[in-house]
């Protein structure tokens, strides 16, 4: 199913392939992964409230922000998700093996659901991240400009200081 020249994969971008080797190698970024690297402060799922960790079982079978991109594909199926062997299941690869057989042609579907999840995981959380650098700079001008204003008020009051300071030494 990988396989760049076969016709069914002629529309697979390269994005999209590069999307479904991170699935096959384990290397897709999930929150549990953002979180083991420091990166975030929990590896709880952002995109349901179940309170579940993120990971891959989660993003592909169990998460209900992604039920519609799974629905086709669960239907489907020759059983339930929790059956297939944990290859298939988490990156996507079906074993060589006799059991399997009949899952051999929800390969292809299964991927593609993999990598469309993945994709528009990843979409919002560069959505996310644009956010939040675009209100650290908010947060950074406020504060930027209550400085410039608290520097600009107190050259005023220095000034008016040196006046007051300057009237009463005339004055005397």
């Amino acid at each position: 199913a990988l396989d760049p020249r076969s016709k069914r994969n002629a529309k697979v971008t390269p994005y999209q392939r590069g999307i479904m080797q991170a699935v096959a190698s384990g290397a897709v970024t999930l929150q549990k992964h953002l979180f083991a690297a420091g990166l975030v402060e929990s590896a709880t799922c952002p995109f349901c409230d179940s309170g579940e960790v993120e990971d891959e079982e989660h993003a592909f079978w169990r998460c209900p922000a992604w039920r519609d991109h799974r629905r086709d594909v669960l239907k489907r199926l020759p059983g339930k998700p929790d059956n297939m062997p944990a290859c298939l299941q988490l990156c996507g690869i079906l074993p060589s093996d006799e059991r399997y057989e009949r899952y051999e042609e929800h390969v292809g579907d299964i991927q593609r659901m993999m990598v469309r999840i993945l994709h528009d995981s990843a979409d919002w959380r560069r959505k996310q991240q644009a956010l939040r650098l675009a209100s650290e700079r908010d947060a950074k001008r406020t504060n930027d400009s209550r400085r410039t204003d608290a520097q600009a008020d107190a050259a005023t009051d220095t000034r008016t200081l040196r006046r007051r300071t300057q009237q009463q030494q005339d004055n005397t």
